[in-house]
């Protein structure tokens, strides 16, 4: 069938009639305020990165120390509390002030009231044996001390 004059006029006022198809856009269509946001969320990728970097390192150092060599470590660079106040007394009994007291450090622990079976201190009365309360460090003085010794 041939076309007539008419069906092609037909048909180019029917093409008027429909609206152009939109041009298609560039795939590539980044605007600057788009690449800035790029750079800041690499910027705070790069932040996120450090900070988990520094907690993973935070995090091995606590189990260390958390591990039963870690806690070995710090059990024999600190004493007992007992042990402590042992040590302290046997000094000041070997020491030069208490020569005229005859007795020895190792008796003084059997002739002390206040020695419990396992060697924790409860009520010991020092004026007997010529000193004070003063000139010995509480215990808290010297768990404190021992303390601070191994930590700074």
């Amino acid at each position: 069938m041939k076309r007539t004059d008419k069906d092609n006029e037909k048909r180019v006022a029917d093409e008027d009639c429909i609206p152009a198809l939109p041009k298609k856009k560039k795939r590539n269509n980044i605007t600057p305020a788009l690449k800035q946001q790029v750079i800041d969320l690499k910027d705070q990728g790069h932040a996120v990165k450090q900070l988990s970097e520094q907690f993973n390192l935070a995090h091995s150092t606590v189990s260390k120390i958390c591990s039963s060599q870690g806690r070995k470590d710090i059990e024999a660079a600190l004493m007992t509390t007992s042990e402590l106040v042992q040590k302290k007394i046997s000094h000041f009994f070997n020491s030069d002030h208490t020569k005229e007291t005859p007795h020895h450090a190792d008796d003084l622990a059997c002739d002390f009231e206040g020695f419990d079976n396992d060697s924790h201190i409860t009520n010991l009365d020092y004026s007997s044996y010529g000193c004070s309360m003063d000139s010995l460090m509480t215990t808290s003085e010297l768990v404190q001390k021992k303390m601070s010794h191994f930590f700074y």
